[in-house]
């Protein structure tokens, strides 16, 4: 098993395509993991990431519930097996976080796409759900892009290092 932040001898410069699906808020340096990322792609290679954001309304749930209830009640409310989850850690999981740090990263360009998406967290109870999507909906139109559930993040490497 590997870190992402920690970057791995023979891969620098190597990608032209690094794809980052719901990882990145699991990584205990979000600093360290771009720049392995950075490091690995090409001149004008591209990362692709989804992650989840540090407001959310479930981020913030799992950062005061311990690890080992909040994977029983995931089991147990939503039907996810323990051993699919990762401890979460969201460093770096907003939007201004991310700004900065690609921006110190010395990314070529990067966009960050705010995304509103969690409903399903709440399937198992009806009407909390529909207070949540009221609520979600709410931070989408302004857009409280602080609040979103999820950031897209399409960045290009400037080859600079």
């Amino acid at each position: 098993m590997g870190d992402v932040a920690v970057p791995l001898p023979g891969l620098t410069s190597r990608f032209d395509l690094v794809i980052s699906w719901q990882v990145l808020e699991h990584v205990s340096s979000m600093r360290g993991a771009l720049e392995t990322q950075h490091a690995a792609l090409v001149p004008g290679g591209r990362m692709v990431a989804l992650l989840s954001g540090a407001w959310a309304v479930f981020a913030l749930a799992a950062r005061v519930t311990p690890y080992r209830l909040g994977t029983r009640l995931q089991a147990r409310l939503l039907g996810i097996a323990p051993d699919e989850k990762f401890p979460t850690r969201y460093d770096g999981c907003s939007d201004r976080a991310l700004r900065r740090l690609l921006e110190e990263g010395g990314w070529a360009s990067w966009e960050i796409v705010p995304r509103y998406k969690a409903g399903g967290y709440l399937r198992f109870a009806p009407a909390l759900q529909r207070f949540y999507l009221y609520y979600e909906n709410w931070a989408a139109r302004a857009p409280r892009v602080s609040l979103a559930t999820h950031y897209i993040v399409d960045a290009v490497s400037s080859g600079d290092r």
